[in-house]
């Protein structure tokens, strides 16, 4: 699946979990499809909303906290996927072990940052 993830391929990834992929695997090293999705193809609304809509864990953090809205935020330029996820529930109060919030990470974004709407609904 993650092979698939990576080339954004979303009818692929739509048998994949119809035929029972699990839609909240991990690779060995904790980072989950969502997350893979985002920092791969953090601008595909599509696919990050079908992620969502079958199950995929908004508020799960790898071994160093890191959420997959923080990977959103570093990797994608496109509003409606950060505001995807809020709506969905992903928590941005959440700070990794360097004590980095999403906050922080979206201030970094050079095309992000320029959205005060976004600002103001992280912050």
């Amino acid at each position: 699946m993650f092979a698939v993830i990576a080339n954004s391929s979303l009818s692929v990834v739509e048998t994949l979990i119809s035929g029972g992929a699990d839609v909240n695997s991990m690779t060995s090293s904790g980072t989950s499809v969502l997350m893979i999705a985002l920092a791969l193809n953090g601008n595909n609304l599509e696919l990050i909303d079908y992620l969502l809509k079958k199950g995929a864990n908004l508020n799960y953090s790898d071994p160093h906290k890191v959420t997959p809205l923080m990977v959103a935020l570093k990797s994608s330029t496109n509003p409606k996927v950060i505001e995807l996820l809020l709506k969905n529930g992903a928590n941005p109060k959440v700070k990794d072990d360097l004590g980095i919030s999403a906050a922080d990470i979206l201030k970094s974004n050079s095309k992000l940052a320029k959205n005060p709407s976004l600002l103001k609904k992280i912050n």
